[in-house]
């Protein structure tokens, strides 16, 4: 059914489309965008005062487990104002709201819809991927330093450390953790009353700010395994996994972009990452990101949005022409699978530098 006929009236300011079996598309937002505005403009003619005209559009994601539904709604710019989009899970006729965002770039909503709606699959859920095989590229049980591409600054070098002291820093395969953390949440605390410790978020940025890179302003390579390393602490392997991507920005000519450009890159990803997403920059061009409880497919799902909003971001010129590749590794049970962080970045970089080489945007290490 078109999305022109699928209103349904829910209130004098506000119109609901007829909910979609899959995440809607930048033109259905656009569409929806329109609506809103012809609405405005009508009212304004009729009347003085007025409430801002909204269209909401419900949809599942197909590849959301539960089955959970969402909503997003969105409402004209007013005067200097960009239209306002807020975002809803759906819980019965209740909506829990998500976040609120006022922008005119249709595409990076898009991308963070179709990030934020994924629920995760149960079992394996790496199959019918584009792939790269570890024994091709000789990163088998263990990947050498030699296999992985050089990287600009330090950061090769730090691979390389961690994978020549061969340290475990994860669990073997099939083996779980010799204690479990103590959950303040999970367990009860005998009648005794605990009050909340105020955090200082001043001083918790302050801190933050040290570990950034000078360039994007986003977490340096150190700082980056800083969370990686406390993120793979010894836990049992049935729990989440966790997805590492490196994603490589190259300019028409194969080489480093400008700054301005590269400052461009990272306010698409950070616009489009969730909150708790760790993002980095590594230098040469080079972004990471690490996503807790992601396998590999919705890796795939949140690279390719990635891919998608940098494309058509526009921060940029239209005569610049950036070349995205990703590489995507995940820290799993699955057989072949990265087992400890070095081997992580590793895997995801030798992914990436595949992609590139292909002419492939987005590749998922075999095993993840």
């Amino acid at each position: 059914m078109p999305l022109a006929d699928s209103f349904n009236t829910r209130s004098v300011n506000s119109l609901r489309l007829s909910k979609m079996n899959g995440v809607p598309s930048s033109e259905d937002l656009k569409y929806a965008l329109k609506e809103a505005a012809q609405k405005d403009a009508s009212q304004k003619d009729a009347r003085k005062q007025y409430l801002p005209y909204s269209v909401e559009l419900p949809f599942t994601n197909p590849l959301n487990a539960g089955g959970t539904a969402f909503l997003i709604a969105v409402s004209a710019g007013q005067g200097v104002l960009p239209p306002r989009w807020t975002f809803y899970r759906m819980e019965g006729d209740s909506l829990v709201k998500l976040w609120v965002r006022e922008t005119t770039e249709v595409i990076m909503i898009q991308g963070r819809i179709k990030v934020e709606s994924l629920y995760q699959r149960s079992g394996d859920t790496g199959q019918n991927l584009p792939v790269i095989d570890g024994e091709l590229l000789g990163l088998s049980d263990r990947l050498s330093p030699e296999a992985c591409p050089e990287a600009d600054g330090e950061g090769g070098a730090e691979v390389v450390l961690l994978e020549s002291q061969g340290e475990e820093l994860l669990c073997p395969g099939t083996a779980k953790c010799a204690y479990e953390p103590y959950d303040l949440f999970s367990r009860p605390l005998s009648g005794t009353i605990v009050e909340s410790v105020p955090i200082d978020r001043e001083e918790v940025n302050k801190l933050l700010s040290l570990l950034k890179e000078p360039v994007c302003g986003m977490l340096s390579f150190h700082a980056f395994c800083i969370f990686l390393l406390s993120w793979c602490s010894p836990r049992p392997y049935d729990e989440a996994p966790l997805s590492l991507i490196v994603l490589k920005v190259r300019g028409s000519d194969g080489l480093e972009p400008a700054p301005e450009y590269l400052s461009g890159v990272a306010k698409c990803i950070t616009r489009l990452c969730a909150p708790y997403d760790v993002t980095a920059y590594f230098g040469g061009g080079e972004f990471a990101l690490l996503r807790w409880g992601a396998d590999s497919a919705t890796a795939l799902t949140v690279a390719e949005a990635l891919c998608s909003v940098i494309d058509e971001s526009s921060l940029f010129p239209h005569h610049v022409s950036l070349r995205v590749s990703c590489g995507i590794a995940t820290i799993s049970a699955l057989s072949g699978a990265p087992k400890e962080p070095g081997m992580a970045i590793a895997a995801a970089r030798a992914a990436c530098d595949m992609a590139y080489r292909s002419g492939m945007a987005v590749l998922v290490f075999a095993g993840s």
